[in-house]
């Protein structure tokens, strides 16, 4: 399978989760362009990044890759509603975090 091809099958995976190349950026902790050249197959990404991908867009690695023909696996409404709940999670966290730190050190983040 060329890298265009799994580009186009990480572009699909990703639109059927409903998730944004921008939402997806930020999960992954990459850019938007980086998002967008694996998809486009412009960039082969690692192997990591292809499994962190099949994981946010809950595919599996083989369906990515190839490995396994067919249509992209559907996720079970709960599957998907699983996944948001979860990312609405970290995302609370991670407020709390920042916030806990911006109590600590009202300088954190303002630059030097």
């Amino acid at each position: 399978m060329t890298q265009k091809e799994i580009g186009a099958r990480m572009a699909k995976a990703r639109k059927l989760a409903g998730i944004s190349q921008e939402e997806l950026a930020v999960r992954m902790n990459v850019r938007v362009r980086t998002i967008q050249r694996w998809e486009t197959g412009a960039n082969e990404p690692q192997v990591s990044s292809i499994d962190a991908y099949a994981q946010q867009t809950g595919v599996t690695l083989a369906w990515l890759i190839g490995a396994v023909e067919g249509e992209v696996p559907q996720l079970s409404a709960d599957a998907v509603e699983a996944l948001r709940d979860q990312w609405e999670r970290n995302e609370a966290a991670l407020a709390r975090l920042e916030q806990l730190v911006r109590e600590r050190d009202p300088d954190v983040g303002k630059g030097a």
